[in-house]
């Protein structure tokens, strides 16, 4: 119990000596067209099975109707598109080929065209047993599982410079449980967790062509009794740096042989954007302090700068 009490009060203490902030950012899209103004999605191609035949099948107007809902281009018809293909001689595979999309370019401005393919569709229902005890009697409770698992992948061409710009396979599983103590649960509705699977499969992939909100947690040297200290804490956590930036200066020339406050000084510029000051800061504190913090911030601001 000792030893339980003091590894606790180790772990508040070192909680307590460090101070949280959430800094939040968007990344620009896995899949990033923003001069796109038509799309075309040809049809999916299935690997394998008549099973994944026929989920390719019922996948194709998901997909178009999750992009049609984005809203962000116009979606072609694909049979108008292979009828120009076939006019001018070409197959959709030759669009690779900056020349010959050049030609198909002259006709279609700004298209791009997409090609999915369904690698694998699995499904698997398993039967198991659990063991429970209740009032010194042992009972048993079946379970029954289902996992259904479809697997994509994606080829974006652009029609103007034959360039593949994205190329991604996504896979993506589902699953349901049930379980009774009065024999075996019935069988799943096999239908209707692929269903669910499909449309969570198109989610993810329509989701690559959003912006992406990061969240990284930064974490300060808390300065006791400081007020420079509480002030800039207090406006970094709201990520207003230009406000939080001052306070921060201030109690680090106060004290420039205290590690801590050079440390959270250079930490705020890092913070701030201002990545070459953040470096001479942190490597003087790294010169106070040879800490793993202040060694890993001086990394990532380092980083930064190239």
């Amino acid at each position: 119990m000792k030893k339980f009490l003091f590894a606790l009060s180790f772990v508040l203490l070192f909680a307590c000596a460090k101070k949280h902030v959430s800094l939040h950012s968007e990344r620009p899209p896995v899949i990033n067209i923003p001069d796109a103004e038509k799309m075309v999605v040809r049809n999916i191609k299935p690997l394998g099975d008549m099973e994944t035949k026929r989920q390719a099948g019922l996948m194709q107007s998901e997909l178009e109707k999750g992009l049609f809902k984005m809203r962000q281009f116009d979606l072609m018809d694909r049979g108008y598109f292979e009828e120009l293909l076939a006019e001018n001689g070409l197959s959709a595979i030759e669009l690779e080929d900056p020349e010959k999309a050049a030609e198909v370019a002259e006709i279609l401005d700004n298209v791009y065209v997409l090609s999915p393919q369904m690698l694998d569709v699995d499904y698997v229902e398993k039967l198991s047993e659990d063991e429970y005890k209740k009032d010194d009697e042992t009972f048993y409770k079946k379970r029954r599982t289902a996992i259904a698992t479809i697997t994509m992948s994606y080829k974006l061409v652009s029609v103007e410079t034959g360039e593949i710009v994205a190329m991604e396979e996504l896979e993506v599983s589902t699953s349901f449980e049930k379980s009774s103590d009065k024999g075996a649960p019935p069988a799943f509705n096999k239908g209707q967790v692929l269903a669910e699977c499909r449309e969570k499969s198109v989610e993810r992939f329509i989701a690559l062509f959003d912006p992406r909100e990061v969240v990284v947690s930064k974490y300060f040297r808390r300065i006791k009794g400081d007020d420079d200290f509480k002030k800039g804490l207090k406006y970094a956590r709201q990520e207003e740096w230009a406000l939080a930036l001052p306070f921060f200066e201030r109690a680090y020339e106060e004290n420039p042989n205290d590690w801590e406050q050079v440390y959270n000084y250079g930490l705020a510029l890092s913070c701030a954007g201002e990545y070459e000051k953040a470096v001479d800061i942190l490597e003087d504190a790294l010169l106070l302090d040879d800490n793993k913090d202040v060694a890993r911030e001086l990394k990532i601001a380092k980083g930064n700068l190239d």
